[in-house]
């Protein structure tokens, strides 16, 4: 097997596995994510301030509303509580259904769009410094 479909492969379980687990694991992940990502872009702002930089300030919003979302659902499904109570059958059975319900589709996609622009705004070029290099 080629190397990166190999790694994409095993990706995509490691990616089914962490949504099977349940959603509140999925928004505990987004809100360490946001959280790093807070403490990374507000040390760029001081380091070096800008206008620029602020626009990486607006991931934030969407990062905390979705999370509050996340652990409404959580909630409102209490996974928790369905996997004390009746076992780890009934766990599946709820969390697939959850994973492939309308909810469940929109908030594993806004997390992963959420979570990709962060990683992107932290991992891509930054024309601030991009341009401090070259002055």
């Amino acid at each position: 097997m080629v190397w990166w479909l190999h790694k994409l492969f095993m990706a995509g379980i490691g990616l089914f596995v962490i949504l099977f687990l349940g959603l509140w694991l999925e928004t505990t992940f987004l809100m360490a994510g946001t959280v790093a990502f807070a403490w990374v872009t507000f040390n760029r702002l001081i380091q070096s301030p800008s206008v620029i930089r602020l626009i990486h300030l607006f991931p934030l919003v969407p990062a905390v509303i979705v999370s509050k979302w996340g652990i409404d659902l959580s909630l409102h499904s209490n996974e928790m509580g369905i996997l004390y109570v009746h076992g780890l059958i009934a766990y599946i059975k709820h969390s697939v259904s959850l994973l492939f319900s309308l909810d469940g589709i929109l908030f594993h996609l806004a997390t992963g769009v959420i979570a990709g622009g962060m990683a992107l705004i932290v991992f891509g070029k930054d024309p601030v410094s991009n341009r401090q290099r070259t002055e």
